[in-house]
């Protein structure tokens, strides 16, 4: 049988373990073990576990493409089944690529810019309307929502990314815009 926790019956060290790779365990033990009674360690446990399970249901949710990545140039850790639904591509085809390698070359600098200021301790994160190349050449209109998750030391452990496709706004903006422009250019030509 394993060992229980310090020591007394109630709740198993297994229990720590399995969910360490969830990110669960040392913030949930306290400081002094014979302050906090076994009943309350187990609560914390149920609390945290219920709360991971909320969150990996609500990431996968097909509402907006989530990913968190890792670097300036966005190589993935985790991201969802609805960004890879906005690339058109498969899941094993985007797990090769980066969040950088799929912005328009256009809108690459923005983005390390922003970065740079969220190292540097500046901000936080970001949020701004961007432009990714899908692998078809076509061009996916997006608003991304940036926020970096950092180290108890202030480095940038991971950045967790919400991307809302936008192309159907941005479409209609654009149309509408040409329409304005040839009437621009009929009004001024039925002028002369």
């Amino acid at each position: 049988m394993p060992d229980t926790l310090f020591d007394r019956p109630g709740i198993v060290i297994s229990l720590l373990q399995r969910f360490a790779p969830v990110g669960f365990g040392h913030e949930l033990l306290p400081e002094s073990r014979q302050d906090v009674p076994v009943m309350q360690v187990e609560f914390r446990i149920l609390a945290a576990v219920e709360r991971d399970r909320l969150l990996h249901h609500f990431f996968d949710l097909p509402l907006l493409g989530m990913a968190i990545t890792s670097n300036p140039h966005g190589r993935w850790l985790r991201f969802n089944d609805h960004l890879v639904t906005l690339f058109g591509i498969s899941r094993d085809e985007l797990s090769e690529l980066s969040l950088l390698a799929l912005t328009h070359p256009d809108d690459r600098d923005a983005d390390i810019r922003e970065w740079a200021r969220m190292q540097s301790g500046e901000t936080q994160g970001y949020r701004r309307e961007k432009r990714f190349v899908r692998m078809d050449g076509s061009i996916l209109y997006a608003l991304i929502d940036t926020r970096c998750v950092r180290r108890p030391d202030g480095t940038i452990d991971c950045a967790i990314n919400v991307i809302e496709d936008i192309s159907a706004r941005k479409n209609s903006e654009l149309r509408l815009i040409r329409q304005n422009n040839l009437y621009d250019m009929l009004s001024q030509t039925n002028q002369v």
